[in-house]
């Protein structure tokens, strides 16, 4: 299932990239950009040893509104990280959040940069896994969701008519959730590095 997933995000990256030929010069904000991303993630100290996780975005994009200054934006990211100190299972070896983005967002133009600001709602989710001595794959020991907010800045440099590269600094925050006993913060600070297609 996570593989077709994958799979299914990666064709449809790919189709935002190509089949839009109505592609906008470079110096002027795009009508929609679509982009991976990749950076780190900073959580709070009730994580206790794992406070740092590697982040990826399978999708971060926006569209913009017709004829509004305006874009609808959305991000998909995933964080990997050490389980907590304070985890008392030995077969937990592994953490991890998830957030599902989605808001506004609105550009403006300096030269050829494209600095943006954006914020709106998240879904926040957490969770700590390891080895389940009766699978052969990754088991989840406990997991929590919620609903919070987020805000982030950021810019993006066309490197031609077509695509783009960009950097974002982003921030989430929920009420904190019970993670195998201890009450935790699932959002953080990122900071991440974006390519893709623009149209």
């Amino acid at each position: 299932m996570k593989r077709f997933l994958v799979l299914l995000l990666l064709a449809l990256f790919l189709a935002s990239c190509n089949v839009h030929r109505r592609t906008t010069p470079v110096g002027i904000p795009g009508a929609g950009h679509a982009s991976y991303a990749i950076g780190w993630k900073g959580k709070d100290s009730s994580w206790e040893g794992a406070e740092d996780e590697f982040v990826f975005g399978m999708l971060d994009f926006d569209v913009r509104i017709e004829r509004k200054p305006i874009w609808f934006t959305g991000k998909l990211l995933f964080g990997t990280a050490d389980e907590p100190d304070y985890v008392a299972d030995p077969r937990a070896d592994q953490s991890g959040t998830a957030e599902f983005d989605f808001g506004l967002r609105t550009y403006t133009v300096i030269g050829r940069v494209e600095p943006f600001v954006s914020g709106g709602l998240a879904i926040l989710y957490g969770s700590v896994t390891g080895d389940d001595d009766y699978s052969y794959y990754s088991t989840t020991f406990d997991d929590a969701a919620t609903l919070g907010g987020w805000v982030d800045a950021g810019f993006h440099v066309p490197i031609s008519p077509q695509w783009g590269v960009g950097l974002v600094v982003h921030y989430s925050h929920a009420d904190e959730q019970e993670l195998e006993g201890r009450d935790v913060q699932l959002g953080g600070l990122s900071v991440l590095f974006t390519i893709g297609g623009r149209w």
